[in-house]
C-alpha cells in the first residue's frame, strides 16, 4: 500500500496499537510493532530487511518521527501515528500494522 493509500485508510485497515518505548529508534520501534527481541530487530535492520519511508535503513539508532512508515521485509507494515513524550520522559507510539 502506498502513503496515500495508508492515509485513506485512516489506520481502519490496520490494528491500530499504542506502546510506550525508552526511545524512538527504529529498533525499538520495530520491536515493540512486530512483537520481536530488540536484537532480532537490529540484525534485520543490518540486514537491509527494514526500510523506513520506503528507504532501505541499516542503522537501528534512526530516530523514527510521526507519519513515518516502517516495513518489514516478510512481516508487514507499520505506520507511526503519534510520537509524544510522556511525563516519565518514556515515549508514546501509537501505530497502526498492515499486513
Amino acid at each position: 500500500a502506498s502513503l496515500a493509500a495508508m492515509d485513506a485508510m485512516g489506520g481502519d485497515a490496520g490494528d491500530r496499537l499504542v506502546k510506550t518505548l525508552a526511545s524512538p529508534r527504529l529498533d525499538t520501534v520495530v520491536s515493540a510493532a512486530f512483537k520481536l527481541s530488540r536484537s532480532k530487530c537490529v540484525e534485520a535492520i543490518k540486514k537491509g530487511q527494514v526500510q523506513l519511508n520506503w528507504e532501505v535503513s541499516e542503522k537501528p539508532g534512526r530516530e523514527v518521527a510521526e507519519g513515518d512508515v516502517v516495513t518489514f521485509r516478510g512481516k508487514g507494515r507499520a505506520k507511526v501515528w503519534s510520537l509524544e513524550v510522556n511525563r516519565r520522559e518514556r515515549w508514546v507510539v501509537e501505530f497502526s500494522l498492515f499486513k
